[in-house]
């Protein structure tokens, strides 16, 4: 009860379009713990923990072949304590 893990992955991948930019791994985790219930709690959490710099958006049509790229968050580490009065 006073502990409670998450980590969470994705990969994405998109065969034949891009050879050199075609996988993206993503990974992102949280740990909290409860010192005094309904109290005090600390965490901590990591976001974008490989690194990954930017994202491709492919979409293709009959006519039409168009790419996206989103430049993403580096990644961080979060430390946090919560207190309720």
């Amino acid at each position: 009860n006073k502990l409670n893990l998450q980590f969470e992955t994705e990969r994405y991948y998109f065969d034949d379009i891009d050879k050199n930019n075609n996988i993206y791994y993503f990974a992102d985790f949280n740990v909290k713990y409860t010192l005094k219930k309904n109290k005090l709690i600390l965490s901590l959490s990591g976001k974008n923990l490989f690194n990954t710099n930017y994202f491709n958006n492919y979409s293709i049509s009959d006519i039409n072949v168009s790419t996206t790229k989103y430049r993403l968050l580096p990644r961080y580490i979060l430390l946090k304590t919560t207190y309720r009065f």
